[in-house]
């Protein structure tokens, strides 16, 4: 079917409250604590998340289920803007060819819920299946293979999300949102990872999430659409992806994108319809690697 054009703008919202830091933190906050905290409330269950996920990938890259990174829809256009050269053509070395659309349900371990109290853990970044920061085995040994997520700063763009999820600060429900799918062997590049270290370390996909320590999510594919497809006819690329600072311009290219999502794939659930939800981690303990965990909720 067809898309329709490009609007001249977008549905309202607001901007956000503060302008994005000039750098990204890509380590965890670290709050001081000799012993795990004590839960002042009987524990709420950690809550099933469905939802979708973007990847930017490039032309014949396999689809990787695990050990990677993929974003929500603001922040997958905040990465793919970031490489579009003033040419019009995308930098980085790779010809990134389609945004791909994923379908994740996700909940995370009871250990990790006893003392956080959170969905998302930290954000760690993967690069050829191979998990980069401080301790990151470390924390899927002790908590399970559990989710992660950052708020993306520094992008230099207006990217947001047009629908607010419920939160206690609604300019954080729209921000750009990287989040971290740990996979067997973690530790090891794809090259390297075995079927010894596999057992031992398994990740967290499997085919239905339970919440369990190697059960932590699932992935499904939703379809794809093309770079090439954003600008619409008559547009050139370099005035689609012009005002990279704008809130405007910016918004309505996230409606673009939902467009050729809807056009292509009219029976899967619309993009808002799955719309990611915030990142809700905060910070890790000091030296909380080292406390005991418990595998069934905690109640005082």
């Amino acid at each position: 079917s067809a898309v329709a054009p490009l609007l001249p703008g977008p549905p309202a919202f607001l901007p956000l409250a503060h302008a994005p830091p000039s750098h990204e933190s890509r380590t965890p906050k670290i709050a001081p604590a000799t012993a795990p905290p004590t839960p002042s409330a009987p524990a709420v269950a950690p809550q099933r998340l469905e939802f979708y996920m973007y990847r930017v990938e490039a032309a014949g890259e396999a689809f990787p289920r695990e050990n990677t990174n993929a974003a929500n829809l603001a922040g997958v256009l905040a990465y793919l803007h970031g490489k579009f050269a003033a040419s019009g053509t995308f930098q980085g070395g790779r010809h990134l060819s389609h945004i791909r659309r994923l379908k994740v349900s996700v909940l995370t371990t009871w250990e990790y819920y006893n003392v956080h109290r959170k969905n998302f853990g930290p954000g760690v970044e993967f690069t050829g299946g191979r998990c980069r920061g401080a301790a990151c085995q470390e924390f899927y040994a002790h908590y399970g293979f559990v989710v992660g997520c950052r708020n993306i700063e520094g992008l230099r763009s207006a990217y947001a999300l047009s629908q607010s999820s419920t939160c206690d600060a609604p300019e954080q429900c729209r921000r750009a949102v990287s989040y971290s799918l740990p996979g067997a062997c973690p530790g090891e590049f794809n090259s390297d990872k075995t079927a010894i270290c596999a057992s031992r370390m398994p990740g967290g996909r499997c085919a239905a999430a339970n919440g369990g320590r190697n059960c932590t999510y699932s992935v499904q594919e939703a379809g794809a659409v093309a770079v090439a497809e954003l600008p619409p006819a008559g547009t050139s690329p370099e005035v689609f992806w012009g005002g990279r600072g704008d809130p405007v311009r910016c918004a309505t290219r996230v409606l673009r994108v939902k467009q050729l999502f809807e056009a292509h794939f009219p029976r899967c659930p619309s993009c808002d319809a799955l719309q990611a939800p915030p990142c809700d981690f905060d910070f890790l303990y000091k030296g909380e690697l080292s406390w005991p965990v418990h595998h069934r909720p905690i109640t005082v």
